[in-house]
């Protein structure tokens, strides 16, 4: 498995365990993420594996309250 797979597994773990930090990255919306003081690989990655689980928990997010409603 590629480390950015497995980064974005740690990532979207990691956010499902801390709850408000998800919220944070949720309130983001549909921003495009950067971070531009890194100039390694992750630099670019990082933002990038960031919005796929944005996306992703997002999309799990909204099933639960289509559940619960």
């Amino acid at each position: 498995r590629s480390s950015s797979f497995v980064m974005k597994q740690l990532l979207k773990e990691s956010f499902e365990q801390n709850p408000q930090a998800l919220q944070i990255l949720l309130s983001t919306g549909n921003a495009t993420l950067t971070h531009e003081q890194d100039n390694s690989k992750w630099g670019k990655e990082f933002p990038k594996l960031l919005m796929e689980v944005r996306e992703e928990l997002r999309k799990k997010q909204d099933s639960y309250k289509v559940k619960n409603d």
